[in-house]
């Protein structure tokens, strides 16, 4: 099965075509969204901005920890079962939403991956996967190792991985703004 990671896509100038959005120092992370487990019953929307506040919002917002969509994109995923919307305020520009992906998977035995030494053990970048490995979600994330530090946080690779459908509708709601690159079988 072809599997796609997501990626925002870039302009030929070497910038993101999406807004970039962030707190005020430029370091907004928030953890809890590596995780699988739901957090809109307890999520309090963070008061962001875009970068540059002058600009309008495109309909998708980029940061490295994170993606968020306008009302509009967030109707067209609706669809997947497997996202949680959570609400974030973009100073000047009103509600965005951070695509939270509950699905994840295990790393296949076999897959091609960039791990770090013990003790860590947490996998950086996953390169190629088993052919045969079909996920049960369209869109999802990859677990990290159960032995790994991160796994054992109960924590997610970084980075959004699709079957087909998913990147095809994924694409076809953002379009312009996210690319994907199909991942290599192993």
């Amino acid at each position: 099965m072809v599997i796609y990671r997501i990626k925002p896509a870039s302009l030929p100038n070497g910038q993101f075509a999406a807004e970039w959005f962030d707190d005020a120092a430029f370091l907004w992370d928030d953890e809890r969204l590596r995780k699988r487990e739901r957090l809109l019953d307890k999520w309090e929307p963070p008061n962001l901005q875009l970068r540059d506040p002058s600009l309008v919002p495109t309909p998708v917002l980029f940061n490295p920890n994170a993606l968020a969509v306008s009302v509009t994109v967030r109707n067209q995923l609706a669809i997947f079962t497997e996202i949680e919307f959570l609400p974030v305020n973009i100073a000047g520009h009103g509600t965005f939403y951070i695509l939270h992906l509950l699905a994840s998977e295990e790393i296949p035995t076999n897959s091609s991956v960039f791990q770090a030494p013990s003790p860590s053990g947490n996998v950086a970048n996953i390169h190629a996967l088993p052919s045969s490995f079909e996920p049960v979600s369209a869109l999802f994330r990859m677990a990290q190792p159960k032995d790994s530090a991160a796994g054992r946080a109960g924590s997610c690779v970084r980075g959004i991985f699709a079957s087909a459908h998913g990147a095809k509708v994924l694409l076809s709601a953002c379009i312009g703004f996210l690319v994907i690159d199909e991942v290599k079988h192993a």
